[in-house]
C-alpha cells in the first residue's frame, strides 16, 4: 500500500513538474518580454518638448519602427548617444534625462517591436537586427558625427547594446544593469528548471563581449535581485577592451537609475572619449 501511494506521489510529482517545464517555455516571450505603451501624457510632453525629434522608420522587415532622435545645432557634426531600454521600459521616458545630461549631444531611442507605436513581435533576432539597422541608419545621418556613436543599454538592452558593439565601430558602450546571458539569469531565478533547454532567446552577451575591444562603463547595484552582481561580473570579466565598474551599495534594479554618480559617470566617460579624439 505504501508503495503504491509512494509510486502514485512520484508521478504527481513528476507530471507537475513536466507541466511547469511546459508553462515556462511556452511563457517564456511574455516573462522575457513585457512590451508598454506610450501614455498620453508623455507621447504629449515628447511632442511638445521636442517637436521635429518623432521618428518613424521601416526596419528591414517592413515594419514600423517609432522612437526620437534628439538633435540641435543641426549645422554640427554631433555625437550620438544610441539608447537601448529594458524589458518592460517604454523608451520615450528616456527623454526626461536628455536636457540635464546631454544637451550638447545627439540622442536616438527606438522602441522595440511590439513596444510603444512600434510594430511587430520582440525576440532575440529581431531585437540585434534592428539595432545594426538603426545603427547602420543614424551613422549616415549628416548632422552625426559617426566616429563618435556611444551605445547605451539597461538591463535587457545591455545585450542588444553588447551585439552592437560586437558588430559596429563604436565610440563607447554604456552598460547598466548588464548580464553575462539571459539563460544564466533565468537559470539563478528558476533553479531546477533546464533554462538552458528550454529559451529561444538566450542573449549570450559574453560571447560578444570577448571580441570587443570598445572602451566601455558598467554600473552594477549590489542590491539588484533582478540581475545579481555576480551575473553582470560575469560579463565585466569577458570584456576584451578597457572597461570601467561604478558599483551602487544600496541600488537595486529601478533604483540605480535615480543615482546622480551614474550620470555624472557617463558624462565623464564620454566627455574624455570626446577630448582624445581632439587631441
Amino acid at each position: 500500500m505504501l508503495k503504491k501511494l509512494l509510486k502514485s506521489l512520484l508521478r504527481i510529482i513528476l507530471l507537475s513538474y513536466v507541466g511547469l517545464i511546459g508553462v515556462l517555455y511556452f511563457m517564456q516571450d511574455n516573462l522575457l518580454f513585457y512590451p508598454r505603451p506610450i501614455e498620453n501624457d508623455i507621447l504629449k510632453w515628447a511632442r511638445n518638448t521636442f517637436p521635429i525629434a518623432e521618428t518613424t522608420l521601416r526596419n528591414t522587415d517592413g515594419e514600423i519602427l517609432h522612437g526620437w532622435f534628439v538633435q540641435r545645432h543641426l549645422r554640427e557634426k554631433k555625437p550620438l548617444i544610441l539608447y537601448f531600454g529594458g524589458n518592460a521600459e517604454e523608451i520615450t521616458n528616456f527623454l526626461y534625462f536628455y536636457g540635464e545630461h546631454f544637451p550638447q549631444y545627439a540622442i536616438a531611442t527606438f522602441n522595440y517591436r511590439g513596444y510603444g507605436l512600434s510594430e511587430g513581435k520582440p525576440s532575440e533576432k529581431n531585437l540585434f537586427q534592428d539595432a545594426l539597422f538603426l545603427y547602420d541608419y543614424l551613422s549616415k545621418q549628416s548632422t552625426i558625427d559617426p566616429q563618435r556613436i556611444y551605445v547605451m543599454g539597461r538591463s535587457l538592452g545591455t545585450g542588444v547594446a553588447t551585439y552592437l558593439s560586437s558588430q559596429r565601430q563604436l565610440k563607447g558602450t554604456i552598460l547598466i544593469s548588464p548580464y553575462d546571458s539571459i539563460v544564466a539569469v533565468a537559470q539563478y531565478h528558476y533553479p531546477f528548471m533546464p533554462m538552458h533547454i528550454l529559451l529561444e532567446h538566450p542573449f549570450e552577451s559574453f560571447k560578444y563581449a570577448s571580441q570587443i575591444k570598445t572602451p566601455a562603463l558598467a554600473f552594477v547595484g549590489l542590491e539588484d535581485d533582478i540581475i545579481p552582481a555576480l551575473y553582470s561580473q560575469r560579463l565585466i570579466d569577458q570584456w576584451k577592451g578597457e572597461i570601467k565598474k561604478v558599483t551602487f551599495p544600496s541600488a537595486d534594479h529601478n533604483s540605480i537609475m535615480d543615482e546622480p554618480l551614474l550620470w555624472k559617470s557617463i558624462e565623464e566617460f564620454i566627455s574624455v572619449a570626446a577630448k582624445e579624439r581632439r587631441d
